[in-house]
This record gives C-alpha cells, structure tokens and sequence, in this order.
C-alpha cells in the first residue's frame, strides 16, 4: 500500500511540474546572450526539464510496483504443490465413487433381467390377444 501511496505522490509532483511548466513559457536563453554573468546565459532550472524528470520518476515508481508483484519461484512452486494436490484429492474423491458403482453393478444387472423376464412375458400375452383379434376379425367377415 505504502508503494501506491508513493506513487500517487509522485504523479502529483509530477503533475504539478506539469502545470508550472505550462503557466511559464519555456525559454533556454541561446548562449552568449543575456544574463549578465559573463556571457554564458544558461539558466540553471528550466520548468519543463522539472516536468520530464518527475514524470520520468513516476513512470519508474509505478514499474517498480509492477515488478514487485510479479511471483517469485517460490509462489510459483506453491502454486504447483497446490494444484498437484487438487488433482490427487479430485482422483481420490472419484476413484472412491468409482468403487461405489462398481459395487452396485450386480444389483443393476439383476435389476436389468427381471425387467427384460417382465417384457418377455408381455410379449407372450400380446402375441396370445393379436391371435384372438385375428380370429375375431375373421368370424365378423361377411361372407
């Protein structure tokens, strides 16, 4: 937190530098002219130098904090043990349900025979009562 902290205080220098830079007119006097100190006329502080330094310094603060929350080896091998884990406890879990169908399996085929016993002998009766329509058909045909 204190990171973002430094960071919102650098934008806002940097920001101010920015609005200094714009109320005053940016002027590097050329040298040999002007300001009376031999000649040189080279003005030690320019605004808009302040404005590119700061800004510079906040484009750094904020990488800085990137890179600091970027993982370590150690959080990336954690990570691993971790889904490694899931995975062995997911297998687990399944392998023990898996059992538990198995087990069920004779009790579904037996299941399974006495309903297909059941539809055979459904079958049967249908085929006894197609004979007796047919039979009937036949006796109500007008000869």
């Amino acid at each position: 937190m204190a990171e973002a902290e430094n960071s919102n205080v650098v934008d806002m220098d940097s920001h101010r530098a920015y609005l200094e830079a714009q109320r005053v007119p940016l002027s590097i006097p050329v040298q040999g002219f002007g300001s009376g100190n031999g000649g040189s006329g080279m003005e030690p502080t320019v605004p808009m130098k302040d404005y590119v330094d700061s800004r510079d310094d906040a484009v750094e603060a904020r990488i800085a904090a990137k890179l600091d929350k970027l993982p370590t080896k150690a959080t990336v091998w954690g990570a691993v043990a971790s889904g490694v884990g899931t995975l062995l406890a997911l297998l687990a879990f399944a392998g023990d349900r898996f059992d538990g169908g198995v087990a069920l399996s004779p009790s579904i085929s037996k299941m399974k025979d006495e309903q297909q016993e059941r539809d055979r002998q459904q079958d049967a009766k249908l085929v006894g009562i197609d004979k007796k329509l047919d039979v009937l058909i036949e006796q109500s045909k007008v000869k």
